[in-house]
């Protein structure tokens, strides 16, 4: 290529503008300043070059069919070069332009599957948000339903699922990994209750019937203490109610007696775990028991050494024979300690026990 031919190939790709000026500002380059213009618009047209092949392959995998007179077609609309989402749109907006191509196959048809999967897979973990969120503020952590939390609580999940921290997104939440969270308006916040408490006084509601207490549980779920404990007591009551005799109608009277009660929770809950462990022990054969009363006494003998082993507030209890190190511990090896060592017996042993100590074995 002559100097001339390269100072016209580089006025032809350099745009719009004064051309006399630019032929005058290159007649002043030297050769090898010109060489290396030169150099770089070839460069990128063989990078365009390349980029376009890519595109045409991928076009074919698409489903279009690698004939001359499809490229020529779509030159004609699109240009010489574009871009796979260009030709995209042209067949999807553009009926007339899509019939005049020969395809092999609907075009697009694994992408567009693969994007209606993504779809549903992003609808499925909205879904799951929206729960969450409507779970936890019944609880009485107080999460917004809404797109921007959302968002927040996606991109923050993943790195906190990988680190350990939490396993699942609602634990993420409860221990505050996610942050930056916005709460319900209180309006929301009243209505969703509501909302809560209606379905729970719904799913009791055939147990308030033969009992003159319903209309006291009716009462109490609508309006008494916050729905999370509201819900634990009835899953608490019921499941107590269920276990108190063999008649329907008892136990639910049963279930509005005890809900209406002025057992607490922690109360009821000891009384289920008690319930429980009996229906327990009452499946199992005889065999099982002779085990289990076994392993109980094995058990209850090895607390009563563990408990006298330590002091009645925590601490592994001072013996006399008691060493730190291979040293006896009395006042004057005490005080050869370094401060790292106090610490650890005062953590092991406790004040009182090491003041005692000092006591007994001062001048020792």
């Amino acid at each position: 290529m002559t100097r001339p031919e390269k100072i016209a190939l580089i006025l032809t790709t350099s745009g719009q503008g004064d051309q006399s000026a630019r032929r005058t500002y290159l007649d002043g380059l030297t050769d090898l300043q010109i060489d290396g213009m030169v150099s770089q618009i070839q460069l990128r047209a063989q990078e365009a070059s390349t980029a376009q092949a890519r595109v045409e392959l991928e076009l074919v995998r698409a489903g279009l069919r690698n004939l001359p007179a499809n490229w020529t077609k779509i030159s004609q609309k699109l240009g010489p070069i574009y871009s796979l989402a260009q030709f995209r749109a042209a067949i999807e907006t553009d009926d007339q332009f899509k019939r005049s191509l020969i395809f092999d196959s609907e075009p697009f048809s694994a992408v567009k599957q693969e994007e209606q999967a993504d779809i549903q897979a992003e609808h499925e973990r909205r879904r799951k948000f929206s729960a969450t969120a409507n779970a936890l503020t019944a609880q009485g952590i107080n999460i917004a339903d809404n797109d921007s939390n959302y968002r927040l609580a996606m991109e923050q999940l993943d790195d906190i699922l990988v680190s350990g921290s939490a396993t699942s997104m609602s634990e993420a939440i409860m221990l505050g990994l996610v942050v930056g969270l916005v709460p319900n308006s209180a309006e929301i916040t009243q209505d969703l209750d509501q909302k809560n408490r209606t379905g729970l006084l719904q799913s009791v509601a055939t147990r308030l019937t033969h009992s003159e207490y319903g209309g006291a549980v009716k009462k109490q779920i609508l309006a008494g203490s916050s729905y999370a404990e509201l819900r634990e007591r009835v899953l608490l009551v019921g499941e107590l109610a269920d276990s108190h005799s063999p008649d329907k109608t008892t136990n639910d009277n049963y279930f509005c007696s005890l809900f209406c009660s002025v057992r607490d929770l922690a109360q009821l809950r000891s009384d289920l775990e008690q319930t429980r462990e009996r229906k327990r022990l009452r499946s199992l054969s005889p065999q099982e028991l002779r085990d289990e009363n076994q392993r109980v006494r094995s058990f209850d003998g090895k607390l009563g050494q563990l408990e006298s082993d330590m002091t009645p507030d925590g601490y592994k209890r001072l013996r006399p024979e008691s060493r730190w190190k291979g040293q006896e511990l009395t006042m004057r090896n005490i005080a050869r300690l370094d401060k790292e060592d106090i610490k650890q017996l005062l953590r092991l042993y406790g004040k009182s026990q090491l003041d005692r100590v000092l006591l007994e074995t001062r001048g020792f």
